[in-house]
């Protein structure tokens, strides 16, 4: 399947940033990480302006997955799941930094290599400010059908 995302209206400033994330896992009593998905482009950041701009959702770890986990008794909440968003790596690499100052364990993660987006501007209304934000997404459409599903996009931009 294309997993495609297209913009149908104005997102943003004139340039839109880049928006790079990463995610963690953090301990919060011995200040250290564990990498639960490495730095990359991610979906662009209404929240992101520049690129020295960083955020961050946090979601405290309610589950634990061995046994020695649960003998440490630990409260829930001193394990946290935090992504961190940034206009640049090197915004995010220093908010991270900043997070886990004992520093970030790489584990063997699986790698499923990811379909690349296509994302492409169709129509530029003006002001982000007050227009709303249209995605088309390509669920359906094989990587074959990419120009078949651009156009059907296009069509139904020009009807409305």
């Amino acid at each position: 399947m294309l997993a495609t995302a297209v913009l149908a209206a104005a997102s943003g400033a004139a340039l839109a940033l880049d928006t790079y994330s990463t995610k963690v896992l953090r301990h919060t009593v011995l200040e250290t990480c564990d990498l639960i998905q490495p730095l990359g482009l991610t979906q662009l950041h209404r929240g992101i302006q520049s690129p020295t701009d960083t955020l961050e959702e946090s979601v405290p770890r309610q589950n634990k997955l061995s046994l020695a986990e649960i003998e440490l008794n630990e409260p829930v909440g001193t394990q946290v799941f935090v992504q961190v968003f940034g206009g640049s790596e090197a915004a995010v690499a220093t908010r991270l930094a900043s997070l886990c100052p004992n520093g970030v364990r790489h584990k063997n993660l699986r790698e499923a290599p990811a379909a690349a987006a296509t994302i492409r501007k169709i129509v530029d209304s003006g002001d982000p400010k007050n227009r709303i934000d249209v995605v088309f997404m390509g669920d359906g459409y094989t990587a074959s059908e990419q120009t078949r599903f651009f156009d059907d996009i296009q069509r139904l931009t020009n009807d409305m």
